[in-house]
């Protein structure tokens, strides 16, 4: 039995949906990051968003207890930024 944790993905960006917070489950941190990178790809690829973004990566559901890993930057493609 795989066990999944929770992740927290924030989206800041401009568009129809220019903030958003979502909580997923994945198996560690390496799988979170790079389906992170899937989910910006989609979100500044549709037609919803317009200009640069950002979407940032961190394990755990509770806001004021998460472990930042760092953030997805978007202007023509994706680079990733590790947390300090």
């Amino acid at each position: 039995m795989i066990l999944l944790r929770d992740y927290v993905l924030e989206f800041a960006g401009e568009g129809i949906t220019p903030h958003w917070t979502r909580v997923f489950q994945y198996r560690d941190d390496a799988t979170a990051i790079a389906e992170a990178c899937q989910v910006l790809q989609n979100q500044c690829d549709g037609r919803s968003h317009r200009g640069p973004a950002a979407l940032l990566v961190g394990e755990g559901a509770d806001r004021s207890h998460v472990r930042w890993l760092g953030a997805w930057h978007w202007d023509k493609s994706p680079a990733w930024m590790p947390a300090d």
